[in-house]
């Protein structure tokens, strides 16, 4: 029994010293980076009164969060053909009315 626990301990002792040996051998197949943006839009003014019949607007801008000395361009972080949508709704309206505008362009209302 004691001959057949050296024998084990004599084969986990080569297959550890084998083990990083082979590790370090392997090539790297590839590298690569992953940038973690965070992007927000922001409503400008986040609270109005407005008399009926009378147009106005609301803007919403792209932020880019975190950083700011990263570089980082907002509108690169999404598509081209992305859209803001946004639901009016008070006691005059029966049933909510979605305005939609690119980001950067004002929501009319």
């Amino acid at each position: 029994m004691t001959r057949h626990l050296a024998s084990i301990g004599v084969a986990i002792a080569v297959f550890a010293h084998a083990a990083p040996a082979r590790a370090q051998q392997a090539p790297i197949l590839a590298r690569g980076q992953i940038l973690i943006t965070g992007v927000g839009l922001q409503a400008s003014p986040d609270h109005q009164t407005v008399p009926r019949n009378i147009a106005t607007s609301v803007s919403v801008q792209l932020l880019a969060t975190g950083d700011p000395t990263s570089g980082i361009d907002a509108s690169s972080a999404i598509p081209a053909d992305a859209l803001v949508f946004a639901e009016l709704r008070g006691p005059a309206f029966g049933t909510p009315v979605t305005i939609v505008a690119r980001p950067g362009d004002p929501l009319k209302i």
